[in-house]
């Protein structure tokens, strides 16, 4: 199991509803079952996938957040970026 915090649930939702979308199935802890800001996607990783299958998910990870949540993707360092948690916050 590989949790990806994300801080916030609605992010969380958004994210795996996208990404089960482009045939990732991914779930989401969400608040109450965990604290809000440790809301997550929870991935099932088996030994019957394979690494193009994980890069894959990454790379869509990526670009789905740089359409849900575009700020979160800012290398860290830059003027103006936030932490995923602070993104959320802002979003509520």
């Amino acid at each position: 199991m590989v949790p990806v915090i994300l801080g916030s649930s609605l992010l969380s939702l958004q994210l795996s509803r996208a990404l089960f979308a482009r045939g990732i199935n991914v779930q989401p802890i969400l608040y109450p079952a965990v604290e809000e800001a440790a809301a997550r996607l929870r991935f099932f990783i088996t030994s019957k996938h394979t690494e193009a299958q994980i890069r894959t998910t990454v790379a869509a990870m990526r670009e789905e957040l740089e359409i849900i949540a575009p700020e979160v993707i800012r290398p860290a360092g830059r003027a103006g970026s936030r932490s995923l948690p602070e993104v959320a916050q802002a979003r509520l």
